[in-house]
């Protein structure tokens, strides 16, 4: 064997004695890496999940990762989930949402308290969006339980004459966006009277009270354009002298 093929086997020798260690060290580094990803993403999310746990909230990492990314996993947060939780199970996920997006749990836990005590469902959408508008939730609900009264008289066509009363509510969530005025629906109504008075031609007090409530102040009518919800209504229908 020449010069030049004991250089080469030499050669050979050598590389094959360093694979080892090039493989071992290879190996290494690839799990240096891997260990470090786990690390830095699943660490976090394990310490807030015992965070939450240590509040008395069981969450899974999923729901954890959600908290992450909203940086939430504070005290105030997790007591406004757990006082929620109390009283409705909303999906941890939408609380931490809601407050990435400056919402006040605060006002959703006394929103939520305030439904429950009005026996009204509970819908996280419509409170969340009404928080996020900076409306007192609680508030808002006790007004639109609050029963109003609009009365109209003496509407006459000189064969009846009419008084009408309306007792309603707005009902809740339809409170919070209403614009109207109660005077502007006392107007609606006081124009519809009058718009069948002046084509109205019978005299029957009976048959003239049913065709107002079937066809001119319907309840459909009412509760899209006076109220959603209509506690009573009354008519005093007489005939001109």
């Amino acid at each position: 064997m020449g010069l030049v093929g004991r250089y080469r086997q030499l050669q050979i020798e050598q590389s094959l004695s360093m694979r080892p260690d090039l493989i071992i060290f290879i190996t290494i580094l690839i799990l240096f890496f891997v260990l470090l990803f786990l690390f830095v993403f699943y660490v976090p999310r394990i310490l807030i999940k015992f965070r939450a746990k240590s509040f008395g909230i069981n969450i899974d990492l999923n729901q954890a990762a959600v908290i992450q990314k909203c940086s939430c996993a504070n005290r105030k947060f997790f007591n406004n989930v757990k006082a929620i939780w109390n009283l409705e199970h909303i999906p941890i996920e939408k609380l931490a949402l809601h407050e990435v997006a400056s919402g006040n749990l605060t006002n959703i836990k006394n929103g939520i308290s305030e439904l429950k005590a009005q026996n009204i469902p509970v819908d996280f959408s419509i409170i969340s969006a009404i928080d996020l508008t900076r409306h007192d939730i609680k508030t808002e609900i006790r007004r639109s339980q609050e029963l109003r009264t609009i009365s109209v008289s003496n509407l006459t066509n000189n064969l009846l004459t009419i008084d009408y009363q309306i007792t309603f509510s707005l009902g809740f969530p339809h409170s919070v966006w209403n614009e109207k005025t109660d005077e502007t629906r006392k107007t609606q109504i006081k124009n519809k009277l009058e718009i069948f008075l002046k084509s109205w031609n019978e005299i029957d007090i009976i048959k003239t009270e049913n065709f107002i409530r079937e066809n001119i102040l319907s309840m459909g009518y009412l509760e899209k354009e006076v109220g959603s919800l209509i506690e009573n209504q009354s008519y005093a229908i007489n005939k001109c002298r």
